[in-house]
């Protein structure tokens, strides 16, 4: 287990890896030369829109602002004012060439671009997605411009972004066919990353109709808004429905993220069941989760600027609950499912030390965009693993008890319906003996000890039912004995029963001093004995004889019943087992033949078994002749 689960990690960071060299890519590419990109805060009291981006531009030029050096270089830790930066670009090519610049913020709430030429009047740039037919998937995962730019001309470029994110200006200069065989791969590398959760959703799928588990609903929504929120921070969103605009995605993605953790407290308390197994915890769970369905709501609908700020906050603290919260439920329970669900919330908390670290140092902003998006799908990945195993293990739980549940059924039945004859026959018999005659007596003490006999086999038969299979069991006393004697007092208690069933029993013994359990061969004898007379033929014959094949002496217990079929003899040693037609099979649920078997393994004696349908059946049990230390 821990062996797939580092395997996975190791595959995750893989992922995020190639993630971030797809992205970094652009940067080595060789680019269009300009000068340092100037950046400064929005100041737009009493200025009119039209002159907005000359006057911005007069600012730089007048040596305000912050000059970046390189594309992670912050310049504001977080704001929700709008910032500009301004740079000249010159073309280093012969002929006019189109560029796509892109700002690489996914997150932004909005961004525009202007363009001159020195001296010229500025002129606002549309992204390239608003120059097509919006249609499902022509969006951009981040803003792009298309800009041409002639040999040695020289163009001053404005872009505008605002968010509630720290300030940086990601921008990347390439040709079209450079940014859309990088669009390509990103495309490609997040559907690799976001299958594999979704492939454990559409297994807890199948799960549901045979197993429900509350559970299992809350962990497919959990998923649902953890990849809204993961196609949010990659862009994906936008560019798959270019009809939002990001503002727009923002407030979905960060809804989803705040929905998530609302539905992940709930998820909490029906996967660790802490209503029966913490009820303090329980209550201190409906609290958090009475307090995110207030405060949710009120950050979405009146106060959205402050959404992802407090999500943030929100988010960490409950990282740290819940990581405490499942340790404390592994300690108790320690269980893999457990150890799974602790791994969830290491990964949040590692995802959001990222981003504290992110903010802290001047990290490429990919570096906190593509790690949640990784923790996304590794999160839903672990989470619903862990949400199946704890499925299969109650059904296997379930499983197991509606089994004891049959065995007790069944045994009630076998006790029903085998212990009801014999009981009823000694009833009979101890009436008989008040009013009978001496003669009368002797036979119906005889009649009534088999009785007894048959409720003791019984009892023996459902031992070996209940009986510990790998308890070792203590070796058997064998003894020499002369097999006329050993069976002549068990075919003497047969005999008044097969008179009573009109039923001839003949016996072919031969005079051999057989190596034997006294006692269990006795058993195996009157089970099989019991089982000639009650299913052979009425009026027929039972045989019971002996062939010698080497150092074995077979005895044979033969009848001229209705035998059995091919597929009852397969099974006619198992317990319970109805081997019988369906006028017999009220009378017996099958227990003889099994504890024929079970006898036979104790004793280390082979069974064979023929019967023919319509011609009766015909039971073997092998014997030794000798000592085996004599053999």
């Amino acid at each position: 287990m821990l062996r797939r689960h580092v395997s996975y990690a190791m595959r995750s960071a893989l992922f995020a890896g190639l993630l971030l060299a797809c992205l970094h890519a652009a940067d080595a590419m060789p680019q269009p030369h300009w000068s340092s990109v100037l950046a400064v805060a929005e100041d737009q009291a009493d200025i009119p829109s039209e002159i907005l981006p000359d006057k911005q531009w007069q600012r730089m030029a007048a040596g305000e602002g912050v000059r970046l050096t390189h594309s992670a270089q912050v310049v504001a830790a977080r704001s929700g004012q709008a910032y500009w930066a301004g740079f000249t670009l010159s073309g280093v090519d012969d002929h006019a060439l189109i560029y796509w610049l892109s700002l690489q913020s996914p997150t932004l709430d909005s961004a525009q671009l202007w363009w001159r030429k020195a001296g010229g009047s500025w002129t606002a740039q549309a992204q390239l997605q608003e120059l097509e037919p919006l249609r499902l998937g022509s969006g951009q995962l981040f803003a792009v411009w298309p800009i041409r730019l002639s040999d040695h001309e020289q163009l001053q470029i404005l872009v505008r972004q605002q968010g509630v994110n720290r300030v940086q200006f990601p921008l990347v200069l390439q040709t079209p066919q450079v940014f859309m065989t990088q669009q390509r791969e990103l495309f490609l590398l997040m559907g690799l990353i976001l299958a594999v959760p979704w492939v454990v959703v559409l297994y807890v799928l199948t799960l549901l109709p045979s197993f429900y588990n509350p559970s299992l609903p809350i962990f497919i929504a959990m998923a649902v808004c953890e990849t809204v929120g993961a196609v949010w921070v990659s862009g994906l969103m936008c560019a798959l429905w270019p009809w939002l605009d990001r503002l727009q995605a923002a407030w979905i993605g960060s809804v989803s993220y705040g929905l998530l953790m609302l539905l992940s407290v709930h998820h909490a308390r029906t996967f660790l069941r802490t209503a029966q197994h913490d009820p303090r915890m329980d209550r201190w769970l409906r609290w958090g989760a009475g307090c995110w369905w207030m405060a949710l709501p009120l950050l979405a609908g009146g106060f959205s600027q402050w959404m992802r700020t407090a999500l943030l906050y929100l988010g960490a603290l409950q990282s740290v609950g819940m990581l405490m919260l499942a340790c404390r439920s592994y300690r108790r329970h320690p269980r893999p499912y457990i150890a799974m669900y602790v791994c969830v919330w290491v990964v949040y908390l590692l995802s959001m030390a990222v981003y504290w670290l992110f903010r802290w140092f001047e990290w490429p902003l990919i570096t906190t965009l593509g790690a949640q998006f990784v923790q996304g799908a590794v999160v839903a990945t672990l989470l619903g693993w862990s949400a199946c195993m704890q499925v299969l293990q109650l059904r296997q739980t379930l499983q197991q008890r509606l089994q004891v549940h049959l065995d007790r059924s069944r045994l009630y039945a076998a006790a029903q319906h085998d212990l009801w004859q014999p009981l009823q026959s000694m009833q009979l018999y101890a009436k008989s003996l008040m009013g009978a005659s001496a003669h009368q007596q002797q036979n119906l003490l005889k009649g009534l000890q088999l009785a007894s006999l048959f409720v003791d086999d019984f009892m023996h038969s459902l031992r070996h039912l209940a009986e510990d299979k790998t308890k070792v069991l203590q070796p058997y006393q064998f003894q020499a004995h002369p097999l006329p004697v050993l069976l002549g007092e068990v075919l003497q208690e047969f005999e008044p029963l097969a008179h009573m069933r009109g039923v001839q029993l003949r016996r072919r013994i031969s005079a051999q001093m057989v190596w034997v359990h006294t006692v269990t061969l006795q058993r195996m004898v009157r089970n099989l004995l019991s089982n000639a007379l009650r299913y052979g033929a009425s009026g027929g014959k039972v045989l019971i004889g002996t062939r010698k094949q080497g150092d074995v002496l077979w005895l044979w217990i033969i009848d001229k019943g209705p035998g059995m079929t091919s597929t009852q003899l397969q099974a006619c040693f198992q317990a319970f087992a109805e081997n019988t037609e369906q006028e017999h099979m009220s009378q017996s649920l099958g227990l003889g033949l099994f504890s024929v078997k079970q006898l036979a393994l104790q004793m280390d004696t082979p069974i064979r078994l023929h019967s023919q349908e319509g011609q009766g059946l015909a039971v073997g049990v092998g014997l030794r002749l000798t000592s085996p230390r004599n053999a």
